[in-house]
């Protein structure tokens, strides 16, 4: 492509055809990726017909010819006998917008839904590829984050999702987590607006698309106030900002949807900098009171989506048990069903007697009071005892007489990187995890474990993740750790 490249600048400045009128000044002949090529030239017969010469040479050199009936080009303000000339001159066919281009639309105008049902089609097809599969909720999540979110990044950072998308995305993905398909999740435990949030705020981690969309388009105006960073920079500060200030131009009639966007956000923001209007709509107030924290962002330090994102995200406090459950060492599958815990989300039978599901809601294991989250984690008797016996493996004599004094101590007690905190929240989620896994084994299968095993069942969890950890076995602390818990 290097060759061809060649070709086409040393075709303009000999004047075999012409820059296109928008691109002359920039000196961009062609964009080309992979096996795709765009080549701009003037709207004349002349100027195709030069482009048709120079691909003519890059045959001879290379052997690789074009298929006319395989090309489209694609013009504005060109009369009818022209473009029946360039058709039958060169057996092109002619395109119309809007076209796909490296996966997203090429459009002037507002995206709509219909433009962006390729991209709902991707996640769609992804879903069905896993909904076969039998995965936990930390394997859901995952691909949540690095998958499915990554695809709709790639159109979050080059155009202005409409709203009806975002909350399609969202759905989409909140269905497959709870669900594991795309099917409806009706019931789900807790909201995604929720799990959206930062892991130390309560949530999961995941962003939040509507805002992410936000940050992408800041990023945008930061790159054209810089004015470098890309072509599109380069060709939007040479055809339209010019000379002028960007907080104070006028906008021009022939923008793209996108760039007034970018325009309004920046005539809102200053207008309001200082003063807010009386007589605005609730909606509109929403929006200048971003477009505010728009402008602080502009003017900060922050130089890339995911700071800019840090600046304008909803700011929560934070929870004082993130710590316990989102560790160095964490085993993802106990961490999401303590994080499901803590927030009382399990569907235990006093959630479910209350939705009438079910009629007897009594504990599966003492038979001695309803099943609430409580109870079962922490008032049981039989359930107290196996984590009794789980703190005397780690040198501690106690025990809790509720279940909000019990995690403000596994969450203030023990934060650091000793390994006595490593196996303390090691232990609790795992302990967490095996009771409930036991809970449903009793009620689903009528099976059961002995308390002994299910305490080594939590030995071997802690023994698995720090087995051949590097550990300073010349403490004593640590020596008697190893030995009570297996760990080699």
């Amino acid at each position: 492509m290097n060759v061809l490249s060649n070709l086409l600048n040393n075709a303009t400045s000999k004047g075999i055809f012409s820059f296109h009128p928008k691109y002359k000044n920039l000196g961009l002949t062609h964009l080309s990726f992979a096996d795709d090529l765009l080549i701009f030239c003037k709207g004349k017969l002349e100027s195709v017909l030069g482009v048709t010469t120079v691909l003519d040479c890059f045959y001879e050199y290379s052997g690789l010819k074009l298929i006319a009936g395989k090309c489209e080009f694609f013009t504005a303000a060109i009369s009818h006998n022209t473009l029946e000339a360039i058709i039958s001159s060169t057996g092109f066919k002619q395109g119309s917008l809007s076209v796909c281009y490296l996966g997203v639309p090429l459009v002037t105008k507002k995206l709509t839904e219909k433009d962006c049902q390729s991209l709902i089609n991707n996640i769609t097809n992804r879903l069905h590829q896993w909904s076969s599969k039998n995965m936990p909720y930390a394997g859901r999540v995952e691909l949540v984050k690095t998958v499915l979110y990554s695809i709709a990044n790639y159109w979050c950072r080059q155009l202005v999702l409409p709203l009806s998308i975002i909350k399609k995305i969202e759905q989409l993905c909140s269905r497959f987590f709870w669900k594991g398909s795309d099917t409806k999740a009706t019931g789900a435990r807790v909201s995604w607006r929720k799990i959206c949030n930062p892991k130390s705020k309560g949530g999961l981690g995941i962003k939040d698309i509507k805002t992410w969309n936000y940050a992408s388009l800041i990023h945008l105006t930061r790159k054209l106030l810089a004015g470098k960073g890309s072509l599109w920079v380069a060709w939007i500060q040479i055809n339209f900002i010019k000379n002028q200030d960007f907080w104070t131009m006028s906008e021009p009639h022939n923008l793209s949807w996108i760039l007034k966007r970018i325009l309004k956000m920046r005539c809102i923001a200053s207008a309001v900098l200082l003063s807010e209007p009386h007589n605005l709509s609730w909606i509109l107030k929403r929006i200048l009171k971003m477009r505010c924290i728009a402008s602080a962002v502009l003017l900060s330090s922050a130089s890339n989506t995911t700071q800019i994102w840090n600046g304008i995200r909803p700011k929560n406090s934070k929870v004082m048990w993130h710590k316990l459950i989102w560790f160095s060492l964490h085993v993802p599958k106990y961490s999401i069903i303590s994080w499901m815990l803590i927030l009382d989300r399990l569907p235990t039978k006093d959630r479910l007697h209350r939705f009438k599901i079910i009629s007897n809601a009594d504990c599966i294991f003492c038979n001695d009071g309803i099943e609430t989250r409580d109870h079962l984690f922490c008032n049981c008797r039989y359930t107290a005892s196996i984590w009794t016996s789980l703190l005397l493996l780690s040198g501690f004599h106690m025990s809790f007489s509720s279940w909000s004094s019990m995690l403000e101590w596994a969450s203030t007690s023990r934060n650091g990187k000793s390994l006595i905190s490593t196996v303390l929240r090691l232990s609790w989620c795992g302990f967490n995890y095996i009771i409930w896994e036991e809970r449903n084994r009793r009620i689903f299968t009528g099976k059961s474990r002995t308390t002994t095993e299910i305490i080594n069942n939590v030995k071997m969890i802690v023994g698995i993740v720090l087995n051949n950890k590097s550990i300073d076995r010349n403490d004593s602390i640590n020596l008697s750790l190893c030995s009570n818990w297996g760990i080699v």
